[in-house]
């Protein structure tokens, strides 16, 4: 009896099939694919991820349909047949003939003969394979499902975030991009980038680094991300990706389709990011910071995503570069050899090409500048801190910003302050002046995480500043009592409220002899060192230091018992340690001070207090602040008001002037709440307020801050309410000269609010706010005016990625502009021009450009070097060489140029209001030109010439010369320029200079 030998089943023998069928399928896929991506290189990225995801799916559906062609089962076992004529074995009648011979022939189990002959070769392949499939798929697999563990130990060690800021502005971009469902927010130290887990518990894993040595943007950036994601589905599509790689481990194309996938979606939830915070320089930088981190779990989207460069070269608005894959001759090889190509670079451990390298980050730049200021002599016995010092100290707080705790205090081991011990601190500014040094290198070691040192020199500094010397403590108080009161009889007041101080300054040592005889006199610098110590202290709620700073000063204001001196001394302090967290002490300090003003009789002296105490108020306790204000007549409200919102902000970075020269400070752009969540709650009530200020100028530009105000603290309903209620300004009909803005305050302040909630994610309220501006803008009768609110809403509007409305605001606003006298036309067509560029192109804003005909000619070198400037980032270096050479041009000395007068930059602005119907001073002009022509002529690729100087200093003009060769060739060739300066205090001056500009360009770009 012969031996039966198994054989495989059809089910086995079909996936071997399978798996060589799939060898051809996916180099067809991946072949249209690379073809698609070739033409969908300029299409939006939700276009080319659809493209990219389509094909995956193409892919998976392979196998199955592969599997179902070559699949036949076994046939039945027959049944016993009755006794017969046996039949001729290969006996087949004709019509059977030409019914097999005619049917199609396909490769299968149970093909014919001649086809199993053909293929004969593969048979001892056919039973591997599968075996060789399934077995890697099952590694594959087993990987991914380390991975979800791995992922699931992540949630377990993360420290979750259920309250504070980080938590509620995730809640809050959640809701803004339209997730309904709960988020959660956790810290975790096994981590060096945020990542998204879990799909039905989506949970947002913060590292550690975050919390400690991230700006609030960046991590808002990290939150916008993975919102992102989330809202796509994008962890489901990752799961899908995954399985898809464990089952078609084996071909390229998978892993090439599967990178696309992976590169297309990052790229969709970067421009997100980059579209709602408008700052694609930062964000790159933060991409280039975690470019090192490692690995998330596969289960996990990791802001670190690869590939970088890519990421960080699209966020920064450069072409994509296209394939090298050539699909001719042949197809297979070539595909092969891409797609392998494409599968190596997207695992995690590759290294990027050299070139594709982000530039060197700031902290790297402040790091060398430390290095270089560090390594100058320093002066044998300074009179105060030396220049090398400042410029240590100065570069040690930008490393701090920039989270290089560790560079922070290593450069701060390099300054030499000594402590002025037994010095006079009133009448010796410079001794005050190294007290003030003492305590900026404590806050940096204490910020910088050497929380112990730094505490320590608090307290040396409190020993120092807060000594009692009764006799001299009390002359000095009888001088501030004097300063105070001259403040108050020469302080005068702007068209909006904003008040004007005049006063001459005595210094060191003649504020001895100013306190026997009468005369303009100073604050002493100690009290400023007061002032910024318990600042200092309480923002780092170091309340058993501040204390001793308010017993101190309580008992130098108490003998005098003079209401304004009071409350500047100790209504501000009141307030410091309630911040601090003393909310008994300050509230008691406050009240003391409060009693003392309601016991005196004379009314002036009174109201002068009371607007002292409230603006002291307005940050650290905004209700006592609002509680003021009823002893505050309306007419003195506006200027309470402005001063406490400033208390309430920060000012971000940013040009005093605009490009177009005309200063539009409507809604004061530049302010940012300290606290969103504080200013909140304070700027609905500060609001009804502002309401009351009597003159519709000043209470029309007060309610416009405070609208932006609220839009930017996520309060989009208290921000309409306060922009409708600005009242309706005229310009027409009032008296010259102009100023300040009025009609076009209000559509202007709406299209700051969309811009705002466009930002914070809120696209539905900037809509409605962008369409109420434009309603409003179509309103205003006067022609200036109406250009003004179309040149904020249409630069707010491309400025929030919406291109095609800002070009149909632009379309109405141009004509206007060209039909306007000068110089108003020109200098309103350089700020057109400038939008247009990034709402319609170079070749719209050039036609713009060319109708600017300014006499100066500097409206015209702006507008020309903001299109070389564009032009230049475009990649067409010899378009922007030219037109930064015509810039030039402009920007040479005019015939027709009127004498410098000196001062008479004062003559076009009133209460820091630029009047755009006045001719620009020719100082100004001088400035302005001198200013351009360092960066014109690096795109003109023009040598190096002697600098005049905007400043007339040498220090000021090695600091433009260093400056100049920084924004030529970088750090490199702005250390050799320094190189060349001879005085060591001069260099350090310009190294200064030089890390304030690496610091705000990290911030700007």
């Amino acid at each position: 009896m012969t031996p039966l030998v198994a054989s495989p089943s059809p089910a086995w023998t079909a996936l071997g099939w399978t798996f060589l069928h799939m060898l051809w399928v996916g180099a067809v896929v991946g072949l249209g694919a690379s073809l698609a991506r070739r033409v969908l290189r300029r299409a939006s990225a939700e276009i080319r991820h659809a493209a990219a995801l389509a094909s995956l799916v193409v892919l998976a559906v392979g196998p199955f349909a592969a599997f179902t062609v070559v699949y036949t089962p076994s046939p039945p076992t027959p049944a016993p047949r009755p006794t017969a004529a046996p039949t001729p074995a290969f006996a087949i009648d004709a019509n059977s003939r030409v019914a097999y011979e005619s049917a199609p022939s396909r490769i299968r189990p149970g093909a014919s003969l001649e086809s199993k002959r053909r293929f004969r070769f593969l048979d001892p392949w056919i039973g591997i394979l599968p075996g060789v499939w399934l077995g890697g798929s099952a590694l594959t697999l087993a990987w991914l499902a380390a991975g979800l563990v791995g992922v699931e130990r992540l949630r377990r060690s993360g420290l979750p975030l259920e309250s504070g800021p980080v938590a509620e502005r995730c809640r809050a971009l959640a809701r803004s991009l339209g997730i309904a469902r709960e988020v959660g927010v956790a810290v975790c130290d096994r981590i060096a980038a945020p990542v998204l887990i879990g799909i039905v518990r989506p949970l947002i894993l913060l590292p550690t680094a975050a919390l400690t040595g991230w700006a609030p943007d960046q991590v808002e950036m990290a939150l916008l991300h993975e919102l992102a994601h989330l809202r796509r589905r994008d962890n489901l599509v990752s799961l899908f990706q995954k399985i898809m790689e464990a089952l078609l481990f084996f071909h390229p194309t998978t892993w090439w389709l599967s990178a696309w996938v992976r590169l297309e979606r990052e790229t969709c939830c970067d421009r997100l990011v980059v579209a709602r915070t408008g700052r694609p320089r930062a964000y790159a930088e933060l991409l280039a910071v975690l470019a090192s981190a490692r690995p998330a779990p596969a289960a996990a989207l990791s802001l670190a995503e690869r590939p970088i460069t890519t990421r960080i070269r699209r966020i920064l608005l450069m072409e994509d570069r296209p394939m090298t894959m050539k699909p001719t001759a042949p197809e297979a090889f070539a595909l092969c050899a891409a797609t392998l190509l494409a599968a190596a670079l997207a695992l995690p451990t590759r290294a990027e090409p050299p070139a594709a390298r982000p530039k060197a980050d700031a902290r790297a730049d402040l790091k060398r500048l430390a290095e270089a200021v560090a390594a100058l002599p320093a002066p044998p016995n300074p009179q105060g801190p030396d220049e090398r010092s400042k410029a240590l100290m100065d570069i040690a707080r930008k490393q701090v910003d920039q989270g290089d705790r560790a560079g922070a205090l290593k450069a701060i081991e390099y300054v030499r302050i000594a402590a002025p011990i037994g010095k006079d601190l009133w009448r010796d500014d410079l001794a005050s002046m190294d007290a003030a040094g003492l305590l900026q290198i404590a806050a940096i070691r204490y910020d910088a995480g050497d929380v112990e040192t730094g505490r320590a020199q608090f307290r040396q500094v409190v020993d120092l500043v807060c000594k009692p010397d009764p006799a001299q403590d009390a002359a000095m108080m009888r001088l501030v009592t004097r300063a105070l009161g001259l403040l108050v009889q020469d302080e005068g007041h702007g068209a909006d409220g904003t008040p004007v101080v005049v006063s001459v300054q005595v210094q060191g040592g003649d504020a001895e002899k100013a306190d026997a005889t009468e005369g303009p006199i100073a604050i002493p610098v100690k009290l400023e060192v007061l002032d910024h110590l318990s600042r200092i202290l309480a923002e780092r709620r170091e309340i058993e230091p501040l204390r001793q700073v308010a017993a101190y000063t309580t008992g130098l204001a108490e003998p005098l018992r003079n209401p304004l001196l009071s409350s500047f001394l100790c209504g501000g302090l009141g307030g410091r340690l309630v911040l601090a967290g003393d909310v008994a002490g300050g509230r008691t300090l406050i009240a003391k001070v409060r009693k003392l003003i309601e016991e005196t009789p004379d009314r002036e002296l009174k109201e002068e207090a009371v607007l002292l105490l409230a603006t002291s108020l307005g940050e650290s306790d905004p209700e006592a602040a609002l509680e003021l204000f009823a002893a505050v007549p309306p007419a003195r409200r506006n200027v309470a008001l402005r001063k406490i919102l400033e208390n309430l902000c920060t000012f971000e970075a940013a040009d005093w002037l605009d490009s177009g020269g005309i200063k539009i400070t409507i809604g004061d752009p530049g302010l940012a709440p300290k606290d969103g969540v504080r200013a909140r709650a304070a700027l609905s009530k500060f609001a009804a307020v502002a309401a009351t200020i009597e003159g519709d100028a000043a209470r029309a530009r007060t309610l416009a801050v405070l609208a932006h105000l609220q839009a930017r603290a996520s309060d989009l309903a208290g921000a309409l309410a306060t922009a409708e209620a600005i009242p309706d300004l005229r310009r027409d009909g009032r008296p010259e000269p102009n100023d300040g803005f009025h009609d076009s305050i209000k559509p202007a302040t709406f299209a700051l609010i969309g811009w705002r909630r466009a930002q914070a994610g809120d696209e539905a309220g900037a809509a409605a706010a962008f369409a109420r501006s434009k309603d409003l803008a179509r309103a205003v009768t006067h022609d200036a005016e109406r250009l003004i609110a179309w040149i904020v809403l249409a630069g707010k509007l491309e400025a929030t990625g919406r291109p095609d409305e800002a070009a149909e605001v632009l379309s109405e606003a141009v004509p206007q502009a060209l039909a306007q006298p000068e110089p108003r036309r020109s200098r309103m067509l350089a700020m057109l021009a400038e939008i247009q560029l990034g709402a319609v192109g170079v070749a719209e804003s050039s036609k713009i450009v060319d109708a600017i005909r300014d006499e100066p000619g500097l409206e015209k070198a702006r507008a020309l070097n903001a299109v070389a400037r564009r032009l230049h980032e475009d990649g067409d270096a010899e378009a922007a060489r030219a037109l930064a050479r015509r810039a030039l041009a402009h920007l040479q000395p005019r015939a027709s140029d009127p004498r410098l007068i000196p001062g008479d930059r004062l003559s076009s602005t009133r209460d820091g209001f630029i009047d755009y119907d006045l001719e620009t001073p020719m100082t100004w002009v001088a400035l302005h030109r001198s200013s351009m022509r360092p960066a014109l002529r690096t795109l003109a690729g023009e040598p190096d010439a002697d600098l005049a100087a905007p400043v007339p200093m040498p220090q000021g003009d090695h600091s433009a010369k260093v400056g100049a060769a920084f924004r030529r060739g970088g750090l490199d060739e702005a250390l050799k320029a320094a190189e060349a300066i001879e005085s060591p205090a001069e260099k350090a001056a310009a190294l200064w200079s030089l890390a304030y500009t690496v610091a705000i360009d990290a911030e700007r770009k």
